[in-house]
């Protein structure tokens, strides 16, 4: 093994680490986030308003972020992460402190989810600035063990569930922003950042509307992408709904989670090595067609079973997608605006789940399920045109 393959290896098992205890909290605060409070005894309207304003608070607050570290030799990706896991810690204690049906806890669980957003994406400056380093990261192996971890909390959650309320899971997320943080401290003590002059600064990174004025395609992408994540979250956001639709209930519901997080691990591991034969933007449009296929499948499942047939397309669909859109935009897009094009890329997922709480809630209270799941068929082949025809051949 030579000395690059030994340090790929070293920064690539640092940075799972990093990924699977953020989505390890990722279960904790949004996989659960309806269930929860729906427990409090917030209405799918009630909880659509707080997921959408949350989503859409994470949404700008990331891509002000990235953007800031993109240009800032001092408010640094790392730096910033600090401070958001501080603060992400007292809006937990915060949250176990004040749970009940009030304005205060919704503005609580609103921050909550935009922080967790933020990290998110500052994670994924942390990967752009590995790569510009000459630090090769197997990405699609960092976000399959995020998979994996997800599997292993949502199966016991599943267990949990079944004899035990959900209000514990604030504590549960206050041990996981600590272990999230150790990650952190981990990688991060080991590598420098790589440095920004001061001469020229601000003409090295683009403003957003420049940006998309540079990217046209990239742009007509990420709308496609926001449509897709529409109808993915009109059943991610609800899926107590759907799954209560079929006959399940809350441990079905965290079983599904988890058998949908197992299907993307064989994808994501193997990612290096697919990606070799098949190249980024026809993966790209092949996640895409998934997507819908998925949609469709799930719109058509008559029970537990049928639905969990259906989540067999997560693998590829979101597994693809989620392993492939970082390496493509980072082939793509200049390093100067790497960390805006990836927050930008996640964000249309935020944006779309912005929406979908927004909009699909509301519907869910007063549509049978399955109507909402059809009309979620339908922007979800808008989207997939947009996204296809937005894809740019790669080098």
């Amino acid at each position: 093994m030579t000395e690059r393959e030994k340090l790929s290896r070293k920064y690539t098992l640092m940075f799972a680490g990093i990924q699977g205890t953020f989505w390890m909290f990722f279960c904790v605060v949004c996989s659960n986030a309806t269930l929860y409070l729906q427990s409090v005894g917030f209405s799918n309207m009630e909880v659509g308003l707080v997921l959408c304003i949350g989503n859409l608070m994470g949404a700008v607050g990331a891509t002000l972020l990235s953007s800031l570290a993109d240009k800032s030799r001092v408010l640094t990706a790392r730096r910033q992460i600090y401070g958001l896991f501080v603060l992400q810690f007292i809006i937990l204690v915060l949250d176990a402190a004040f749970t009940g049906k009030t304005v205060l806890f919704q503005i609580i669980y609103m921050f909550f989810i935009a922080v967790s957003i933020m990290i998110n994406s500052l994670n994924l400056k942390l990967y752009a600035d590995l790569e510009h380093a000459g630090i090769p990261i197997n990405y699609g192996f960092a976000r399959g063990t995020g998979s994996f971890c997800f599997v292993i909390l949502s199966t016991v959650l599943g267990i949990v569930f079944r004899f035990k309320d959900v209000f514990f899971l604030p504590y549960l997320g206050m041990a996981l922003t600590v272990l999230q943080l150790i990650f952190h401290v981990i990688l991060t003590k080991s590598f420098e950042e790589p440095e920004r002059s001061a001469e020229g600064e601000k003409e090295k990174s683009s403003s957003l509307m420049v940006f998309f004025m540079e990217n046209k395609r990239f742009t007509l992408m990420l709308f496609g992408i926001a449509l897709i994540f529409f109808a993915h979250n009109t059943v991610g956001n609800f899926n107590i709904n759907v799954v209560r639709n079929v006959g399940g209930g809350p441990d079905t519901m965290s079983f599904m989670n988890a058998f949908m997080a197992l299907t993307e691990i064989p994808v994501m591991l193997a990612f290096g090595k697919i990606n070799e034969k098949i190249r980024s933007h026809t993966l790209l449009r092949v996640s895409y067609g998934a997507f819908m296929l998925k949609q469709i499948a799930v719109t058509l499942a008559f029970s537990v079973p049928t639905l969990f047939m259906a989540f067999v397309l997560q693998a590829p669909s979101f597994a693809v997608f989620t392993a492939c859109i970082v390496v493509y935009v980072n082939a793509q897009i200049p390093y100067k605006d790497a960390a805006k094009a990836q927050s930008l890329a996640y964000n249309m997922t935020t944006v779309a789940s912005v929406l979908s709480s927004l909009i699909a809630g509301p519907m869910y209270d007063v549509m049978p399920v399955v109507n909402v799941l059809i009309i979620s068929c339908i922007v979800c082949a808008a989207g997939m045109v947009l996204a296809c025809i937005g894809v740019k051949k790669s080098a």
